[in-house]
């Protein structure tokens, strides 16, 4: 029987978010109730006729679909590709992605004929998709031309076509048979290409992320079938540096390569380099053989310390996180051939918390752009800035005789981090053991109880789907449905408690009255609180404690004016004392940069070294005392910060205070604390 593409998006999305209602679904389609009811049935149909279990509703009205479909779907069918080819005919839009890799890909002539054949449509139908193919290709500054001498074909630079295949290649991917189509066009070709990746694996000991090997591998091909068929780079077109002879990575592929083919140097070095842009799951390549790259990183680190004030538990393991992830957008910025979709910067945008600390990473990123000589793009910062996000909010508490946990995320490892996070704050009674691409959980033998996962898992266990970036509502969604699941959630209960409210009150807003009564319903179900508002950080103001500011004359030295300092943090419990002496002995260097403005000091230090709970503190002193570093220091404010996830609104806001000379200045000529308190809350009210 045949499944259309409405009703198979139908079954996608409720294995993705089985909570969802009959006007959920309208609203995230665009349908009408009753196109829905009617693609429903369509897709009943097909899942019977397939042997299973067929997509129902509860008394509450949410749909419910089997484990067993998902299964299904993971054992016989890819993700990506859910009909054969004879079912699915292909979008104007898809097809016309389809002719411009046949142009890419093929040797021959292309006449209006082959177009037919290829596409299965009318000729005036195809003679509409190449006109949708020709703007496909012009960002590019490419052209589709036709001649009856030499039929269809794409004309421009060559370096452009190249550059054109990446693109191309991701969005044939997300096409529902693209894979297979791909497949189709390459033959023999594909097992061949891709055995040389796997190849690459192997002998560097590293893993690609599961993306990253479909895309490396169909985008080698393809740019092989280009070399072959006599399509040539330019030396005037590109410039392939001899940095990359350094690497392991290019040594190594030009042994793989060599035992293969024959390919011209440029060619060649080409192909390694689409080796070097790809995002790696796992490496064992410790080695900085980029010194000058190296340096940047740890420049980076050092800023991303300063700025953020905390000091980072393992640096060497987040130097090696950072390297790995950016020795593939260093040669993507390099060359110009950067990710293509908005999607994670989009994402970033819509958080108050990500959003700072995106704008943070754009100010400190300048080492790494500086030795690239050229900007990281909008979609690079957001995974760096995922990457530096999960490395504040990582703190590792483990939780005994709960349920056992693993994350599946084929996005690689940054991604992965940020959902596993995600994932954490939702369902803090869970202990979450591994971040495992599906390669990997398919060998995966270790105990786990539940999988969330961005792909379909062929499992017995619980397994749930999710998207690696949620939203409040769908993280709302996903945490009913496992409630649901492990028998600690009653949906139905809510709608008889909304019965009851019905019963004795008037009901003027009942969708929201649900929603408010799912929440607080769920709020109960772990040990900590729901997941906090992003748009409501804590400010400046809310980290200074009563009696936190004191004034005073002068003190003999800088030591005791930092002890002096810190005293109410201390009388708080907010701090040790050996967080005070952890402090001295950090400041007593000249090379501390632990301040802000003219004459402000921040000291601040690790959590381990004596944080016990969130606070600031601060001192003026009406004669400047000198740090080592000669510095005439007369503000001295301490900072405690033990939850690192949500402290960066204060923190931009404490650097506003101090770059302020009229604010300054008041708080200097102050002769209470109370003005000095009037000023914090002033510079908290302001944005950031």
């Amino acid at each position: 029987m045949f499944l259309d593409k409405r009703s198979l998006e139908i079954i996608k999305i409720l294995l993705k978010y089985p909570h969802l209602k009959s006007k959920d679904l309208e609203e995230k389609m665009s349908l009408s109730r009753r196109q829905i009811t009617y693609s429903i049935e369509k897709a009943n149909g097909w899942l019977e006729s397939n042997g299973l279990p067929v997509i129902k509703r509860n008394n509450a009205g949410t749909f419910l679909l089997n484990q067993k479909v998902q299964n299904y779907f993971a054992e016989q069918m890819q993700w990506t590709c859910w009909e054969s080819e004879t079912d699915y005919i292909p979008t104007e839009q898809e097809r016309s992605l389809m002719i411009v890799l046949f142009l890419i890909d093929t040797s021959e002539e292309v006449s209006l004929a082959h177009l037919l054949d290829l596409l299965k449509v009318s000729k005036n139908t195809a003679l509409s998709d190449v006109k949708l193919a020709m703007k496909y290709v012009e960002p590019f500054k490419l052209t589709i031309t036709y001649s009856r001498m030499r039929g269809y074909c794409i004309s421009g630079e060559e370096i452009a076509a190249r550059k054109l295949i990446r693109k191309l290649v991701m969005d044939i991917l997300e096409m529902y048979h693209g894979s297979d189509f791909m497949d189709e066009l390459l033959g023999e070709r594909r097992e061949e290409t891709f055995g040389l990746v796997r190849e690459m694996e192997q002998v560097l000991n590293i893993k690609y992320t599961d993306q990253s090997l479909e895309v490396l591998s169909y985008v080698i091909a393809f740019n092989l079938s280009r070399a072959q068929n006599n399509h040539h780079l330019s030396k005037k077109s590109i410039v392939i540096h001899t940095d990359i002879q350094d690497t392991r990575e290019y040594r190594t592929a030009q042994q793989i390569l060599e035992a293969h083919l024959s390919l011209p140097d440029l060619e060649r070095n080409w192909i390694i380099l689409q080796f070097l842009m790809a995002n790696i799951q796992q490496s064992e390549i410790h080695g900085f053989e980029e010194t000058q790259l190296k340096e940047a990183v740890e420049q980076v680190i050092s800023l991303f310390e300063d700025k953020v004030f905390i000091k980072v538990s393992d640096r060497r393991i987040l130097t090696e996180r950072l390297f790995m992830h950016l020795r593939p957008a260093y040669y993507r910025s390099r060359y110009h051939l950067n990710l293509e979709v908005d999607s994670y910067a989009a994402f970033i945008r819509g958080d108050d918390n990500l959003l700072i600390l995106f704008n943070i990473i754009q100010e400190i990123i300048y080492p790494i752009e500086e030795s690239l000589q050229v900007r990281f793009p909008q979609n690079e910062l957001a995974l760096l800035t995922f990457l530096f996000g999960t490395e504040l909010v990582n703190q590792g508490i483990f939780l005994k005789n709960k349920t056992i946990a693993v994350v599946v995320c084929a996005n690689g490892l940054t991604i992965s981090r940020l959902l596993k996070h995600t994932l954490k704050d939702l369902f803090p009674d869970f202990v979450f053991t591994e971040t495992l691409s599906s390669r990997e959980f398919s060998n995966y033998s270790s105990r786990y109880d539940i999988a969330f996962t961005s792909v379909p898992l062929a499992t017995e266990k619980l397994s749930f789907l999710v998207d690696p970036l949620m939203s409040d509502n769908e993280k709302i969604g996903l945490k009913r449905q496992v409630y649901q699941k492990l028998g600690l959630y009653d949906d139905e209960a809510v709608q008889r408690i909304m019965e009851v409210v019905k019963r004795y009150t008037e009901v003027t807003d009942e969708e929201s009255l649900e929603q408010a009564l799912h929440q607080v319903v769920l709020s109960n179900k772990s040990e900590t609180k729901a997941v906090p508002d992003q748009n409501a950080l804590p400010d400046l103001n809310s980290y200074f404690p009563q009696d936190a500011i004191q004034m005073i004359e002068s003190v003999e030295d800088w030591k005791e004016a930092l002890a002096l300092a810190c005293s109410p943090l201390l009388k708080r419990g907010i701090i040790t004392e050996n967080y005070i002496n952890a402090l001295i002995a950090e400041n007593d260097t000249e090379e501390s940069y632990s301040f802000l403005g003219d004459c402000m000091a921040i000291p601040h230090s690790s959590v381990e070294k004596g944080v016990l709970s969130d606070g600031f503190a601060l001192l003026i002193l009406k004669k400047p005392v000198q740090f080592r570093n000669r510095k005439q220091i007369r503000i001295i404010t301490p900072l405690a910060i033990l939850n690192q996830s949500v402290h960066l609104k204060a923190i931009i806001q404490l650097n506003q205070l101090a770059e302020d000379e009229a604010a300054i200045s008041s708080m200097l000529a102050a002769e209470e604390p109370t003005v000095i308190r009037e000023i914090i809350k002033e510079a908290s009210k302001k944005k950031v």
